[in-house]
């Protein structure tokens, strides 16, 4: 039988790709996490949540110039997402590709809204903060003025959580679509991406807090603590996939990337940072901080390196 060679071509995917795997992980992972302290604890200082929101959306916009750029051509970013061919659905339903983007379309909606939102919310404070003593609002009173609060914030929220929740996994589900080698055969790229942008974004968000450190001390332990189980989720995930790969993983462990995995990202990125958010509890408290600063960049600096490996080395 013939097969056509352009739907057996492996893809050629570089930096740019490598780039808006990373960044996007971490821009949906942020929102998730912001929107479940949002919904979760409402009466809790919105302050402590805003840095999540306010920095999800450049990301975002960083995801998509990445994506635009790797595609060459701006017009075809709209190619990702219609179908303009005649007689067919106008809706790429079919195409991983397409319906990620469309996530991603979703997601950054959510994301623009709650930056607006978030930077309103900004505003008020600072108005009211300036008015006399017998003058000032309270800040339930101020809010009533945001674009968004009450049920249509949760709203917006819960939508963005959930596109969220597919943009941070739908790279790796794309991967398996191909029929590039490691990558179609196993299915848990999608569950790795997904545990990893969580414990990055978890981290991230723990740095952001870093100047609200003396307020938002209750939040930073969460975080800590949560981006522990994502660690081991995701420790948990790759050994799984290495598992199922069989014969497969030696051809990938071999050499400098079999090294770099094992120590780089195994070692130094997943289990020393697991060991330093499981010490915390047993380290005074000047020493406590930067154990978990450390942690956070180790877990940033992993994250990157297995996207890279999982994206470079099949294709090597």
């Amino acid at each position: 039988s013939y097969i056509m060679p352009e739907i057996t071509q492996p893809p050629e995917w570089g930096w740019w790709i490598l780039a808006y795997f990373f960044v996007g992980g971490i821009a949906a992972g942020l929102f998730i996490l912001g929107a479940l302290l949002r919904l979760a604890r409402p009466q809790m200082d919105q302050a402590i949540t805003r840095p999540a929101f306010l920095t999800a959306l450049p990301l975002t916009v960083l995801c998509a110039i990445f994506l635009i750029v790797d595609l060459g051509r701006p017009d075809r970013f709209l190619n990702m997402l219609f179908n303009f061919g005649q007689g067919e659905l106008p809706l790429k339903v079919w195409s991983p590709m397409s319906v990620g983007a469309w996530f991603l379309f979703v997601f950054g909606a959510c994301a623009t809204i709650m930056f607006v939102n978030e930077l309103v919310a900004m505003r008020q404070k600072a108005v009211a903060a300036k008015l006399p003593a017998d003058e000032r609002v309270s800040e339930k009173g101020w809010r009533r003025w945001l674009p968004l609060r009450g049920v249509l914030e949760k709203v917006v929220l819960l939508l963005g959580l959930l596109s969220g929740i597919a943009v941070a996994g739908y790279t790796g589900v794309l991967l398996t679509s191909t029929n590039q080698p490691v990558w179609s055969n196993t299915w848990l790229v999608g569950a790795l991406f997904t545990a990893s942008a969580l414990s990055t974004s978890a981290a991230t968000f723990w740095l952001l807090l870093w100047p609200l450190r003396k307020r938002a001390a209750g939040t930073m332990e969460w975080l800590s603590e949560i981006d522990s189980y994502f660690v081991s989720l995701e420790i948990l995930v790759l050994l799984l996939m290495l598992f199922t790969l069989g014969n497969v993983s030696s051809k990938l462990l071999s050499g400098i990337y079999g090294w770099l995995l094992w120590i780089g990202v195994l070692v130094l990125g997943l289990i020393l940072p697991l060991a330093l958010h499981f010490g915390r509890r047993w380290q005074i408290p000047a020493i406590r901080l930067q154990a978990v600063m450390l942690a956070g960049i180790l877990v940033l600096a992993g994250g990157f390196l297995l996207r890279y490996l999982v994206i470079f080395a099949p294709q090597v």
